[in-house]
């Protein structure tokens, strides 16, 4: 499958310099002196034309990369804003005061343990545990298993996607939603700074941030 890329300028999606000293120091290191406050917020009404490029299609994925502080949340938030109540945001999104066994009412037993499996939440103590008595990298997973399971025509947000699960899970669970994502048509759109998940999530719309410019890969069929 071919791919398209091509690079735009993120200065709109980029916080305004509240100082002159900190305008200083962003001209030594040639970044743009903006006065503003962030993307298409009150005191930045500036367009970014481009952002619809980044809204993956049903059954896809968009992939925001960049070390700490380079835009991706700030492109998050934009996106969120732009889709306008059609996404769910991971970090939000409440956790029942139930077992886990019993989040997913719709489910029967044997179903609801075959889907916590596949998010490493199947064991005989952490189904049978609320969320409260959870392990912080577990409350996470349980939170993307709810998302997906339960807001199916929403786009999922995520922002420092799989940062506090180690490694191994943090693919495993990479790989897990991918498939999940690829069979039922949910869309997501994942921010991290983990460089190692790019090959296992291979996402359909790849966003790399370096600060100033967005450098956007797209297969073909997503490219706008």
């Amino acid at each position: 499958m071919i791919d398209s890329t091509y690079v735009v300028p993120m200065t709109a999606a980029r916080p305004g310099i509240a100082s002159e000293r900190a305008a200083r120091i962003a001209r030594y290191f040639g970044l743009p002196a903006r006065a503003t406050s962030g993307p298409e917020s009150p005191r930045d009404p500036t367009p970014l034309p481009w952002l619809g490029d980044l809204l993956p299609r049903a059954g896809r994925i968009t992939l925001l990369t960049g070390p700490s502080g380079a835009g991706k949340s700030t492109l998050l938030k934009a996106l969120a804003r732009k889709l306008r109540g059609r996404s769910v945001r991971l970090d939000a999104l409440p956790l029942p005061a139930l077992p886990l066994v019993d989040c997913f009412p719709s489910l029967t037993l044997e179903e609801t343990m075959r889907y916590l499996a596949r998010f490493g939440l199947a064991e005989a103590w952490t189904c049978i545990r609320t969320a409260r008595q959870l392990s912080a990298g577990q409350r996470w997973r349980l939170k993307l298993a709810l998302a997906l399971h339960n807001h199916p025509g929403k786009v999922l947000l995520a922002d420092e996607f799989a940062a506090m699960l180690d490694r191994v899970t943090a693919h495993v669970v990479t790989l897990c939603l991918r498939k999940i994502v690829r069979q039922t048509g949910a869309r997501a759109i994942l921010a991290t700074s983990h460089n190692d998940l790019i090959g296992t999530l291979d996402a359909d719309i790849h966003a790399d941030c370096d600060f100033v410019r967005l450098r956007i890969r797209a297969r073909q069929t997503d490219a706008q």
